[in-house]
């Protein structure tokens, strides 16, 4: 047979079916970091016509944005009004638009095109630190897909009203991260907004709410007004950026309930000392998951100091119990970023966790924090393992559903690039499926 030297061109080098384009750029865009992505993609796009036309959404699907790159993103999307330059319709293909990385590289004014030009397809948008304002609210209630909405970053120019009013009408919107300090007014919380407070205050579908305040010093009453507000479909609430554990002694006494809640997560700066863990779950009967410093030392039970002329004692207080969290499955110790090591947790530490909640099958717990000899310890790390795993079979007999994965059940270890609550993690020398 004769051989036939095979001539290569652009043509027959580059072609590639469209679907096979689009698996190979998605798992450039799924496997990289995302400044690598980007410069992947946009070397896909210099590569055929056919790339260019697969790629381009691909670049535009969630760009990353700094300070060198934002200008030159603005200008595309956004040309200024008396350019010439005409819209090239990339704006269709930005769905994930993160501007927390910047600040003064914006203006308000910029921010507030971008988000009108993306209307159509934006589903996810965090808000630059300072060149977000009232002039963005307007476009922002345009964006009928919009699904997470991140405004953390700052104190802005407009109160939680106004926010509300703007975003209520988002049926798609699930996920909101509240701007820092927008309940308080001079470190009290505001009365004025707690009149407007009602079921139909918020989104209607929102499932995820994150509170950024420093200070939250007010009565229960007024705690028990913005609680019972809380939209029924909401099923975590997160308390970010708080200063001292004062404001959840106050939570802790307010009549109403919230049921709908199940993740709990509260994050207290520098905070190494001993506080109750029931007063933050009170509230919330039916939390099956809280995240909250390691730094801190936990109780559930309630004690008693007792001194006599020569010496003072410490022992339980069998007549004030309080209630431990029945329906609590998962605990989150999270390391704090101002104490990167702390050792002071120790084995009945986690004991006690074990022992007063009786639903509890899995303990995260950063490893930099540990402080365990259990040579001197009346149980060990296998025992109390052994505890969740016998509880998760039980659950799994008495369910019938297989809800609960074995490998999921025990006291998992994490690193400080580890530690934030998600994700299974390296276990100590024991496997839950055997």
């Amino acid at each position: 047979m004769k051989v036939i030297d095979f001539i290569l061109t652009a043509q027959n080098v580059t072609y590639l079916p469209e679907e096979v384009l689009d698996h190979i750029l998605n798992y450039i865009r799924q496997s990289r970091s995302p400044k690598a992505t980007q410069r992947d993609l946009w070397a896909c796009c210099l590569v055929s016509r056919d790339w260019y036309a697969s790629a381009i959404k691909h670049l535009y699907h969630a760009p990353h944005l700094s300070s060198r790159n934002f200008g030159e993103f603005a200008r595309t999307l956004s040309p200024p009004l008396a350019s010439r330059s005409r819209r090239l319709g990339l704006e269709d293909f930005v769905q994930h638009l993160d501007l927390g990385m910047l600040a003064y590289e914006s203006k308000r004014s910029t921010t507030s095109r971008l988000i009108s030009r993306t209307k159509n397809s934006l589903r996810t948008f965090t808000a630059p630190a300072v060149s977000f304002s009232t002039t963005c609210l307007a476009p922002l209630s345009k964006c009928s897909f919009l699904q997470r909405l991140d405004l953390s970053r700052d104190v802005y120019d407009f109160d939680l009203s106004q926010l509300m009013r703007s975003i209520k009408a988002i049926s798609s919107l699930v996920w909101l991260n509240l701007p820092k300090d927008c309940l308080t007014s001079n470190h009290e919380l505001n009365y004025s907004l707690m009149a407007q407070l009602k079921a139909d205050f918020w989104p209607l579908n929102l499932s995820f709410l994150q509170l950024n305040e420093s200070h939250m010093h007010t009565t229960a009453g007024l705690w028990n007004i913005f609680l019972t507000s809380l939209p029924l479909g909401l099923e975590s609430l997160s308390f970010e950026n708080c200063a001292t554990y004062d404001p959840f002694d106050t939570i802790a006494r307010v009549e109403s309930s919230v049921p709908q809640v199940t993740t709990l997560s509260i994050a207290v700066h520098r905070s190494d000392d001993t506080y109750y863990f029931n007063h933050l779950t009170q509230p919330f009967p039916n939390v099956t998951k809280v995240t909250v410093p390691a730094m801190t030392s936990w109780l559930l039970k309630n004690f008693l100091f007792l001194s006599s002329d020569t010496s003072w004692s410490v022992q339980a207080d069998t007549m004030n119990i309080p209630k431990p969290p029945e329906n609590l499955e998962a605990l989150v110790l999270k390391e704090s970023a101002d104490w990167p090591s702390a050792t002071h947790i120790r084995i009945p530490d986690l004991q006690q966790f074990v022992q007063l909640c009786p639903k509890l099958l899995r303990i995260d717990v950063p490893e930099a924090y540990l402080d365990i000899d259990e040579d001197n310890e009346d149980l060990d790390l296998d025992d109390l393992n052994e505890i969740l795993v016998k509880r998760a079979k039980q659950v799994q007999e008495n369910d019938g559903q297989g809800r609960i994965t074995l490998s999921q059940v025990g006291i998992f270890a994490t690193t400080r690039a580890q530690n934030v609550g998600v994700g299974l993690k390296r276990s100590f020398r024991y496997r839950g499926d055997g």
